[in-house]
């Protein structure tokens, strides 16, 4: 995968750095992918950097990526959109004790 960094700006107020990079690949790597790409690149550890969007063209073979990365997770948890967080991330799960071993709702003896 061949990454380059087009732009660097600095966001003092929110405590981040926003990129803009562009991908080549015969296909589009997922987010994951990306974000370990990006932060060996940025030297930024992969929990503080949030992907945007990846803009692609039909038929081409490389995409705009618009990142932004945090200072710490922090920061990138209380600055960010929920469905950002949960489209880099996933969703988070609930730990529930009870929930385990309990049968499903509509289970009858």
């Amino acid at each position: 995968m061949d990454l380059k960094i087009i732009s660097k700006k600095k966001n003092e107020l929110l405590n981040r750095t926003e990129v803009v990079a562009e991908v080549q690949e015969k296909t589009i790597p997922s987010k994951t992918d990306l974000r370990a790409k990006l932060s060996a690149v940025l030297n930024t550890p992969v929990e503080t950097i949030a992907i945007q969007k990846v803009a692609t063209q039909f038929g081409s073979s490389h995409a705009l990526i618009h990142v932004r990365t945090y200072s710490d997770e922090a920061a990138l948890r209380k600055t960010e959109s929920k469905y950002v967080i949960t489209r880099n991330f996933g969703k988070e799960k609930k730990a529930d004790e009870n929930s385990e071993n309990a049968p499903p709702a509509n289970f009858r003896k």
